[in-house]
């Protein structure tokens, strides 16, 4: 007779990897569950909080979503971009703490908006509007300070070295176009003089998809390449023929590190050769629809990296609006699935807490990690699944007798599941206490595979560990 514990899941999910390979503190699957809360334990992840209400009487995209803060901290609003009802037109709108007010209209519907702050000023691009400015947030107009009746109609924009960058010009898709840095007074940016232009390899076939910053570095990233510029070369290196797939994807993750999508997954790069980091998540990307590539929108805050990538099948089942979530200083990987599907992120500073905020395609913005133990009223099921556990032989045959202890906090009903070998899931009983006695008969197989799922809204669960009290060889069949 031997005891055998599993109460350490601190490596987070691991998919795709061969059985005598596993970590022993490793998950093959895992959804709304996180590894960093309390080390070892699996923990129900946080809810989500609407900001104010629905933007729009319309169940439409959110296309674009920023913070702006002046210098003086005198002006802060979240602005978004969202299509008016019935579609004729998008809107640029902004949180006032409690409610959703109008700044702009009149926008051409559907646009993907992109924003930068520059010269204390918030500037927006679309790709075919000509781009406007607003000092407060609220009102936009032409800006002289940022040039904007003669700033390129671009689709992407980035303030590289105290210049601003666009790129995605209809007329010139291989083109970043580079204003001047600021006159001497430090008070206004030229297009006519000062300006520069630089093509990125014109004759690859694709075009600009996307700006980056780090290390010095202004990344431009096409469909299949990625490229560098120092600020003083008269063209942009190529790195590597790896390419990113979304501008929503381009995030600095933090620690010199910029982080981006393409069809392969998620990638990150200080400026040199990308290092493909969701291999452990692979089965969330490959089930993915290869029309999302586009609409991957990602977010970092130092500490993590979330991705979303819409819906996925994984293993035969279906899951909604998965943002991948990744801790960049344990470089584990775990799913979120949410009732909304995130299009946009961005941060906002609510007094002196910094908040991770999305727009989806409901019309809403909502805070992540929030405090909320549901998803906007909606309760957070969750899953978390062992891998094969054979106890050090996959060909001996081995019982499980007796009993099977399940350890937790805040349990909520969960379900405690088990599958002998490529059998069907047979549920042991339900988590009430923190300390749950499933009286057993016999369990016989080579390899067994564990399973707790439930639902939590009142608080969050946090999975401790299995103890098998009694298990025993028996011989090679």
């Amino acid at each position: 007779m031997a005891q055998y514990i599993f109460n350490d899941v601190s490596a987070g999910v691991i998919q795709s990897i061969k059985w005598n390979l596993v970590p022993p503190n490793s998950v093959s699957h895992a959804v709304n569950v996180i590894f960093d809360d309390v080390y070892g334990e699996a923990v129900v992840r946080k809810g989500l909080t609407i900001k104010g209400s629905q933007l729009v009487a319309e169940d439409n995209t959110i296309n674009g979503l920023f913070y702006f803060k002046d210098t003086a901290g005198s002006a802060q609003k979240l602005i978004a971009a969202v299509n008016e009802p019935g579609d004729g037109s998008q809107s640029l709108l902004y949180f006032d703490g409690a409610a959703w007010q109008t700044g702009k209209t009149g926008l051409t519907s559907s646009l993907k908006t992109r924003f930068e702050t520059f010269l204390d000023e918030v500037v927006m691009v679309n790709g075919t509007n000509t781009p406007l400015a607003s000092s407060n947030g609220q009102t936009w107009a032409a800006s002289t300070a940022l040039a904007t009746s003669s700033m390129p109609v671009g689709k992407f924009i980035r303030v590289y070295k105290d210049q601003v960058c666009v790129a995605g010009v209809s007329s010139e898709p291989d083109a970043v176009y580079i204003s001047s840095v600021p006159n001497t007074a430090g008070t206004a940016i030229s297009w006519s003089t000062g300006n520069r232009k630089i093509r990125i390899n014109p004759e690859d076939g694709s075009n600009i998809t996307g700006l980056g910053e780090v290390s010095t570095l202004l990344i431009v990233f096409k469909e299949d390449g990625m490229y560098r510029w120092n600020n003083s070369a008269t063209d942009a290196d190529q790195i590597i023929n790896v390419g990113c797939s979304s501008q929503e994807s381009i995030v600095n993750v933090g620690g010199g590190l910029l982080s981006f999508f393409n069809q392969h997954g998620v990638w990150i790069t200080t400026g040199e050769q990308p290092i493909l980091i969701s291999k452990r998540v692979q089965k969330w990307i490959d089930g993915m629809s290869a029309s999302y590539y586009t609409n991957v929108a990602s977010y970092g805050d130092g500490e993590h990296l979330f991705v979303s990538i819409g819906d996925c099948t994984v293993d035969g089942a279906s899951y909604n609006n998965v943002v991948l979530r990744y801790t960049v200083s344990t470089k584990e990987w775990t799913a979120y699935s949410y009732p909304y599907e995130f299009r946009a992120f961005s941060r906002f500073l609510n007094g002196n807490e910094t908040q991770i905020v999305g727009g989806d395609t409901t019309a809403r913005v909502l805070q992540l990690e929030s405090t909320s133990l549901t998803d906007n009223g909606t309760a957070i099921g969750f899953q978390l699944e062992s891998h094969d556990i054979d106890f050090g032989s996959r060909g001996l045959v081995k019982t499980i007798q007796e009993r099977i202890m399940a350890y937790g906090i805040n349990p909520a009903s969960a379900i405690v599941q088990v599958k002998v070998e490529f059998g069907d899931w047979v549920t042991l009983g339900t988590m009430n206490q923190q300390i749950e006695n499933f009286m057993i008969r016999e369990l016989r197989g080579r390899f067994f595979r564990f399973r707790i799922v439930g639902t939590s809204n009142t608080a969050r669960f946090r999975f401790q560990g299995l103890e098998l009290p009694n298990v025993s060889p028996l011989d090679y069949a």
